[in-house]
C-alpha cells in the first residue's frame, strides 16, 4: 500500500533527474513493491484517493498487470515518467516479481515506455466494478532507457529446487505463471498436476 514515507521520498525524484545532463547516467535499481514505495500521485489525485483505490484493487482479485495498468495512469513517476523526466541516459536493473517479467509492469514501469492507455485503466475498474472520481493521465509512450531484468521468479524457483535436491527431496516446479488467491489456486493447480501424472502412468 502507498504511504506518506514513500510519497515524501518520491517527491524528490522527478526534480533530481531533471537536473541530470547528457554526460550523466541515471542508474535505476527496481524491484517489486516499487509501485507503492514510489507513490507520487499525478496532479489532481490525492494520496487518500490512491490509497483507497489501491486497497480496492488488491481486494478485487485483479491481476498485478491490471492493478499496475491503473496505477500507471494515476502516477507522476510510473508508466515511464521517471525516465522521460531524465536529461541523462537511463539504465534500469530490475528484479521481477511479476509473471511474464515485463518491465512495463514491474514497479509499474517507471523507466519503461507504457503501451497501456487511459481507456485500458478505466476498463480494469469497470471490470471489477470499482468507481474512481479522480483524473487519469497519459503515461510516457516513448522513453530513452535500457531496461534489464537481472533476476526473475523462475530463477528463484530453480534456486529453491536445488536446495531441496541437496536435502534429498525431489521438487516439482509448477511454473512462475500461477496467479490468484493461494487458497483457490493452490488446490486447483495441485489437482491438475496430480491428474496429469495419473494420465502419464496409463
Amino acid at each position: 500500500m502507498p504511504d506518506e514515507a514513500g510519497h515524501a521520498a518520491a517527491r524528490e525524484l522527478p526534480e533530481a533527474v531533471k537536473k541530470l545532463g547528457k554526460d550523466d547516467l541515471l542508474l535505476a535499481l527496481l524491484s517489486g513493491g516499487g509501485s507503492s514505495l514510489l507513490s507520487l500521485p499525478a496532479p489532481g489525485v490525492s494520496m487518500a484517493q490512491l490509497k483507497q483505490l489501491t486497497g480496492q484493487l488488491l481486494k478485487s482479485g485483479a491481476t498485478i498487470q491490471e492493478i499496475n495498468t491503473v496505477r500507471k495512469h494515476l502516477s507522476a513517476i510510473a508508466g515511464g515518467r521517471l525516465a522521460a523526466a531524465s536529461g541523462a541516459p537511463v539504465v534500469a536493473l530490475i528484479i521481477s516479481d511479476v509473471t511474464g517479467d515485463d518491465p512495463t509492469h514491474i514497479a509499474s514501469g517507471p523507466c519503461a515506455a507504457d503501451p497501456t492507455t487511459i481507456t485500458d485503466a478505466k476498463a480494469v475498474l469497470a471490470k471489477y466494478r470499482i468507481e474512481f472520481g479522480g483524473p487519469f493521465s497519459e503515461s510516457a509512450k516513448s522513453v530513452k532507457a535500457e531496461n534489464k531484468v537481472v533476476a526473475t521468479a523462475y530463477k528463484s524457483l530453480e534456486a529453491a529446487a536445488e536446495v531441496f535436491r541437496k536435502q534429498g527431496i525431489r521438487p516439482e516446479i509448477l511454473g512462475d505463471t500461477i496467479t490468484g488467491e493461494a487458497q483457490r489456486s493452490g488446490p486447483r493447480d495441485g489437482a491438475a498436476r496430480a491428474a496429469g501424472r495419473k494420465d502419464r502412468r496409463r
